[in-house]
């Protein structure tokens, strides 16, 4: 995600997952519709092609179980979401159920929903026992209290161009999330892909770095917080009280992402990829070997009937990937409480939105549906997820040593802390100041916004 049958209990039972066995909200609040007269949920979100598509589609199958709700989907560019959001809240005029890119910060404040006991009912009847939980972080939790839950979480994954890869008579990248190429590996295997318009490679007499046909790697802006945590390093500790972006392992992992572009010449230039193809487009037509971005770029591939190769993301020290995701949370302000809950629970069960991850949008939310065939077979029985696919993300998703929410989603005021460090980091990618001084320097700006983490 970037991020109900009235006055009765609806029970989901489509051979998916689990069965709802309860109905109603936690917070004890029963309001439900009046026999026969309609209502309108109002949903709030950033969703955009094929999301909104497989949303919309959801949607209407919901209304086709419940004939008195309407579900309207209140579209909000993702740039402008945030300010929206919170002026409709500000106004008292709040959607009855949104994204949320920041649940606990709204929870704190007492204007959403507790889903706790919801999500607990889930648990007694085997939505969360042993094999079915939900992968980790997509629970949006603070001291006792459940915020609101993903239904469509990301991981990140290396892409690389199988024919670029023959071509030049490399082995691809591992596929093994625990035994990953080493950041060292990846970029000599950049070098050797990455070819300037006279068939040179970067460190070869009269190469031309302003003059590249093929990019050895592109990774995403954000690697580095993952990255960093390979390496031992990291955002912010995870009680949210201790800067750690400073430390010389950050460092050394945001350095060598800059690095790439800067001095190594196997990325595209910040200063150029405004005027460049995308790079799952860039990686299509060979102008790009291996893309390190996230598990949504599969989406992308699929429309464009494009298979490319899946590895697992590299890594310094240790083997370190990300689950995250936008949750999904009910205001307290709405009037249909019940109803809320049994739209969020229908959307919960993968069955009611597989286009979602069947074309690569998103990934299931539930450990059952990487480990038990007959769920994998629902999602991911098509060429799209072919070849090394489910290695990569079967093997990061299940082991928890390997996957986790960055400590810093989880820290308070991280908003803030987010949008100060793209600021800093932006002189960095550019080449205009060094990593080791960007962070130095912003030390103490950055410690002064920490507030402690939500647990």
């Amino acid at each position: 995600m970037k991020r109900r049958i009235l006055a009765t209990c609806l029970s989901v039972s489509t051979g998916a997952a689990f069965v709802l066995g309860g109905c109603g909200t936690g917070n004890g609040n029963q309001s439900g519709n009046v026999q026969g007269k309609r209502i309108t949920i109002n949903f709030m979100t950033w969703a955009s092609g094929q999301e909104l598509t497989s949303l919309q589609t959801a949607f209407s199958n919901f209304e086709k179980l419940h004939p008195n709700i309407t579900v309207k989907a209140d579209v909000v560019q993702n740039a402008n979401y945030e300010t929206k959001l919170s002026t409709l809240v500000a106004a008292g005029s709040a959607p009855d159920i949104a994204y949320m890119d920041y649940p606990q910060l709204y929870g704190e404040k007492g204007q959403l929903t507790d889903l706790t006991q919801d999500i607990e009912n889930m648990k007694g009847i085997n939505y969360t026992k042993s094999g079915n939980g939900f992968l980790p972080g997509l629970i949006f939790k603070d001291k006792g209290h459940d915020w609101g839950v993903s239904i469509g979480p990301e991981i990140q994954m290396l892409f690389y161009n199988k024919t670029l890869f023959q071509q030049a008579g490399i082995q691809p990248p591992s596929a093994d999330p625990a035994h990953p190429w080493t950041w060292d590996q990846l970029l000599a295997a950049a070098k050797k892909l990455t070819v300037d318009e006279n068939g040179k490679h970067p460190g070869e007499p009269g190469f031309q770095p302003l003059k590249i046909k093929t990019y050895g790697i592109e990774v995403n802006s954000g690697a580095w917080e993952f990255l960093s945590q390979s390496n031992g390093g990291g955002v912010v500790s995870r009680d949210g009280k201790h800067l750690l972006i400073n430390q010389p392992a950050s460092i050394q992992a945001v350095q060598a992402q800059a690095d790439l572009a800067l001095s190594d010449h196997v990325a595209p230039p910040p200063t150029a990829t405004s005027t460049m193809p995308s790079g799952p487009t860039m990686l299509e037509n060979g102008q790009l070997a291996m893309l390190l971005d996230g598990q949504y770029d599969v989406g992308t591939f699929y429309q464009d009937k494009y298979t490319p190769g899946y590895a697992a993301v590299p890594m310094f020290k240790t083997p370190k990937d990300v689950v995250w995701s936008a949750g999904i949370s009910i205001f307290k302000s709405s009037k249909y409480q019940k109803e809320d809950w049994e739209l969020l629970s229908f959307l919960l069960n993968p069955k009611n939105i597989l286009n979602m991850y069947e074309t690569g949008v998103w990934i299931p939310p539930l450990t059952s549906w990487y480990t038990d065939p007959k769920y994998t077979k629902l999602w991911a029985d098509n060429p799209i997820h072919g070849g090394n696919y489910m290695q990569v993300v079967k093997g990061t998703v299940t082991n928890p040593k390997i996957a986790e929410s960055p400590y810093y989603i989880w820290a308070k005021n991280n908003q803030e802390i987010t949008n100060t460090l793209d600021q800093v980091l932006g002189s960095v990618w550019t080449g205009k100041t060094t990593a080791q001084k960007a962070l130095t320097h912003a030390a103490p700006q950055l410690q002064s916004l920490l507030q402690g983490a939500y647990q």
